[in-house]
């Protein structure tokens, strides 16, 4: 897939119009991601399932269900991701203008993943070095179905999310249900971009339904329980949630937090048992301690007078 006007199927970028998206006022002067178009690329299902970008080989990056031999991101996390110019998906940038990009579904510089969704993550000159999308990792982003390592998306725009110098720090992707992400019925109405913008874009079919985009920080965006299963972060609730740099979710299961996993710390060993008890609540005599006792009479087990410091007791 070149994305020197890389177009997925089902999006046709002659305005960009994206089979299932409207774009309607969508123009983008670089680009359009209505239903997610990078730079030159755009993915109508923003299935950047195939979605290969010129800058960035995604070669089968099919983020639509893409897993990322690196990094599911079920985890998804984009840690270290450096959004200087960027946003997050679902997040309605009514008028949001992005200068160098936007990323709709997701969708880095000349890259895009429709599940991906980095809107997650996205930046616009962002290097995806760390960037990890969600089903989709691109932290060398080496997803041998994407990879976007180093992937520079100087143009990356993303539709549904458009970071146009917006920083992700309140991306976030809370309750976000991507479903599919259907964003190909995303309507990016209004979407112009200079470079780009999705003004007014609403991800009308978009079901970001769950996803509220609220005040996500992740300026080390971690979208940790976002499970990206046909990318579907159903009830990814990363509001709030503050990311640290470095946490890679390469496990699905370690990732997650004890809690969500229904673990639970174990319990602490029993105390050791006590020594055997006679009727009169002295302790058993045991070879030491008739030794021990003994010792006050100055007599050895045997019953003869002991030598030793004791036999004058």
């Amino acid at each position: 897939m070149e994305t020197g006007q890389m177009e997925t199927s089902q999006m046709e970028t002659g305005q960009m119009e994206t089979s299932q998206m409207e774009t309607g006022q969508m123009e983008t002067g670089q680009m359009e991601t209505s239903q997610m178009e990078t730079g030159q690329m755009e993915t109508s299902q923003m299935e950047t399932s195939q979605m290969e970008t010129s800058q960035m080989e995604t070669s089968q990056m099919e983020t639509s269900q893409m897993e990322t031999s690196q990094m599911e991101t079920s985890q998804m996390e984009t840690s270290q991701m450096e959004t200087s110019q960027m946003e997050t998906s679902q997040m309605e940038t009514g008028q949001m203008e992005t200068g160098q990009m936007e990323t709709s579904q997701m969708e880095t510089g000349q890259m895009e993943t429709s599940q991906m969704e980095t809107s997650q993550m996205e930046t616009s000159q962002m290097e995806t070095s760390q960037m990890e999308t969600s089903q989709m990792e691109t932290s060398q982003m080496e997803t041998s179905q994407m990879e976007t390592s180093q992937m520079e998306t100087s143009q990356m725009e993303t539709s549904q999310m458009e970071t146009s110098q917006m920083e992700t720090s309140q991306m976030e992707t809370s309750q976000m249900e991507t479903g599919q992400m259907e964003t190909s019925q995303m309507e990016t109405s209004q979407m112009e971009t200079g470079q780009m913008e999705t003004s007014q874009m609403e991800t009308g079919q978009m079901e970001t339904s769950q996803m509220e985009t609220s005040q996500m920080e992740t300026s080390q965006m971690e979208t940790s329980q976002m499970e990206t299963g046909q990318m579907e972060t159903g009830q990814m609730e990363t509001g709030q949630m503050e990311t640290r740099a470095g946490l890679r979710g390469l496990d699905n299961q370690k990732a997650f937090p004890p809690f969500l996993l229904g673990e639970t710390t174990p319990l602490p060993p029993p105390p050791p048992p006590l020594p055997p008890q006679l009727s009169s609540g002295y302790p058993a005599p045991t070879p030491s301690s008739r030794a021990g006792n003994n010792k006050s009479r100055g007599t050895d087990e045997e019953g003869r007078h002991r030598k030793g410091p004791f036999s004058s007791f």
